[in-house]
């Protein structure tokens, strides 16, 4: 998960201090990241920059902000590339020294300058639905997107708000998808299946409501399973309930999210086996175009939505998924 704060003085004297400042944003997010924390500070410049590592790869070389060898250009990145050792052969070996994704984006932006984005495949962030508009929505294709990504978590609002503690309203929502089907533009909706509290009725209705958006409005959906990282409200209320049933390390973590394999949290309601095949039920069906099992995304299978995903995902592979669940040895 991670997590990074940063300051920046646009003030060309940059007289004020930060240090303080950085260094309680920081103290704020630090369940985000509990394995290390590093703060980086320019004040000449009026620079501060703090990051909290969840460490997953490269755990004792990758520490953030990554600074190039002239310290001229610094990266704080939090996210998964998955074309990342495919964008590493474009370099010699001993460009590197480690084994971490930002090094490999710091190098990639200094020989591609900004247009290096478009070379990445990988999990791009949801805003808010209701911080979206019409207006805000047709700067942001001025500006160049090709797709916007919703942070939706649930479909069913009594979840968002009890559970998830997201004040989301479902008309936000639909408002916001609305715009971007009016437009054209790509919109990625995101999903979080599996939090205590929920049933297996309330998570099939976030699945249904997912399909329904899709249909009406040409939605690309991902789902993910809830994932009780460290410092987190759903980590103290699954240990408290007793739904995680043995010790975790950092490699669990990585793999909570996936759908198909290395179950975490089991409640009374569901497990996420059950959850993997009531999605295999909802989805395994020829109106849908499903991909990648691992963290399912999914849209409805027609002509205007396959052109917004193919716009989306220029990548994606039209092979046909295999519903298979993985057991541990």
């Amino acid at each position: 998960m991670c997590g990074f704060t940063c300051i920046i003085e646009k003030s060309s004297n940059c007289i004020k201090d930060y240090s303080n400042t950085i260094h309680k944003m920081l103290e704020e997010i630090s369940h985000r990241g509990p394995d290390e924390q590093k703060i980086s500070i320019d004040k000449k410049n009026g620079i501060y920059m703090g990051f909290c590592r969840l460490s997953m790869v490269d755990i004792k070389m990758s520490m953030q902000p990554f600074w190039d060898v002239e310290h001229k250009t610094a990266i704080m990145f939090n996210g998964e590339i998955y074309n990342y050792k495919i964008l590493r052969r474009e370099f010699t070996e001993n460009t590197f020294y480690t084994k971490g994704e930002a090094e490999l984006l710091l190098n990639l932006y200094k020989r591609y300058g900004e247009s290096f984005v478009n070379k990445l495949d990988g999990t791009p962030n949801g805003v808010r639905a209701d911080k979206l508009d019409d207006e805000m929505i047709r700067l942001m294709i001025a500006s160049g997107i090709t797709s916007l990504s919703i942070a939706a978590e649930s479909g069913n609002e009594r979840i968002r708000t009890e559970i998830i503690h997201k004040n989301l309203k479902t008309e936000n929502i639909i408002e916001a998808i609305q715009i971007c089907d009016k437009y054209d533009l790509p919109c990625i909706v995101f999903f979080v299946l599996g939090f205590p509290g929920e049933t297996i009725d309330d998570i099939r209705e976030t699945i249904q409501f997912a399909k329904r958006i899709s249909e009406l409005y040409g939605t690309i959906n991902m789902i993910f399973i809830a994932n009780p990282l460290p410092g987190t409200e759903l980590n103290r209320e699954a240990l408290k309930n007793g739904y995680i049933k043995k010790d975790l390390e950092n490699s669990d973590y990585f793999v909570a999210i996936r759908a198909n394999q290395a179950p975490i949290i089991e409640t009374e309601n569901f497990n996420k086996k059950k959850i993997f095949f009531l999605l295999k039920e909802e989805l395994d069906l020829p109106m849908y175009s499903v991909h990648n099992i691992t963290q399912p995304m999914f849209w409805y299978n027609s002509p205007k939505t396959n052109s917004r995903a193919q716009r989306a995902f220029p990548r994606m592979s039209n092979r046909r998924v295999e519903w298979k669940w993985i057991d541990e040895e």
